[in-house]
């Protein structure tokens, strides 16, 4: 058994404060991965920031990803198909990227 799984008979209990905000800051504040959020562009639509919980995709796109993207595209466009033969280090990210 999974050691934090719950028997399937076993009443789920949520904290007596769950549904108050300045329990939900608490844990925010005690959050050790928030660091991490302005590593990711965040939605706005509607000229509102969006909250993302999609389980079943890609994620929030990393800022980072751009820039590595962009080289390596930049990289396939001035050494096309030399690059397969003589290519400089972050060419050989293309099949993986593109295959």
């Amino acid at each position: 058994m999974v050691p934090f799984a719950l028997p399937l008979d076993s009443p789920i209990q949520l904290p007596m404060n769950a549904l108050d905000p300045a329990y939900a800051s608490s844990l925010d504040a005690a959050d050790t991965l928030a660091a991490f959020r302005s590593e990711f562009h965040l939605p706005v639509i509607d000229g509102k920031q969006t909250l993302y919980f999609t389980g079943n995709s890609l994620g929030l796109m990393p800022k980072a990803a751009e820039k590595y993207l962009n080289e390596e595209l930049e990289d396939w466009k001035n050494w096309g198909v030399e690059g397969t033969f003589s290519c400089p280090p972050s060419l050989d990210a293309l099949p993986r990227i593109f295959l």
